[in-house]
């Protein structure tokens, strides 16, 4: 919020930065920030999304000796999973992390809370704090008849899919159903997949999934 939108558009901080951060990547900028003397304190956090590293990252600049635990073989929760590489780019999201865990961060991928360790081993092990950054990737049910039949597939699971591998097996004619992003994400990447008809059905509609639709119809276009 800013006053500046009574006068027109209100500054849009977060392009702000991103400009002022490549910019400065050009030219070779030193990145700031230095951390602290190490305090002596060692904290885990469970889950490598936007949360879990900004929490590491921060953690670690104050001096506590940081482990992440990631399930996965790649840090970065759903902005790795979850969003597209033609929506956010895997090269600067490789970047960014890159500089948040080159500090002497400990890292530990394919570790999955309850299955490989529990909240007490960790005690165990010396973390007098433990941070839960799991997230919320798990597919809600939508109660529509049919829903676990063969062919009816979920976009969270089709965008992971892709991430992991390139491809996902969706066939000539999609039908995507909902109207929120991970929707749209999943009908653009029908698309690039090579889909021949892609279909979003939902049942209201606004200005903010305009942009969606467009976004769409751009990808269709490519």
């Amino acid at each position: 919020v800013c006053t500046r939108g009574i006068q027109g558009r209100s500054i849009q901080i977060r392009d702000i930065k991103r400009f002022v951060l490549e910019y400065g990547r050009e030219r070779d900028w030193p990145e700031s920030g230095q951390a602290s003397q190490p305090n002596g304190h060692k904290v885990a956090v469970i889950g490598s999304g936007p949360a879990g590293l900004t929490c590491a990252a921060t953690l670690q600049k104050a001096g506590y000796q940081v482990t992440i635990f990631e399930s996965e073989n790649q840090l970065g929760g759903m902005m790795r999973y979850g969003i597209p590489a033609f929506r956010l780019s895997r090269e600067r999201l490789d970047e960014e992390i890159k500089q948040i865990t080159s500090n002497g961060m400990t890292i530990k991928t394919g570790q999955k809370l309850g299955r490989d360790f529990t909240l007490e081993d960790l005690k165990n092990q010396g973390f007098e704090s433990i941070f839960l950054g799991v997230g919320s990737q798990t597919s809600l049910n939508s109660g529509i008849d049919g829903e676990q039949a063969e062919g009816v597939l979920y976009a969270i699971d089709v965008l992971k899919s892709v991430s992991d591998h390139g491809d996902a097996d969706l066939g000539d004619t999609v039908v995507v159903f909902g109207n929120n992003f991970a929707a749209a994400d999943a009908a653009r990447t029908a698309v690039r997949l090579g889909a021949k008809n892609v279909v979003l059905a939902y049942n209201t509609i606004s200005k903010v999934r305009l942009s969606l639709i467009e976004a769409f119809q751009e990808a269709k276009a490519e």
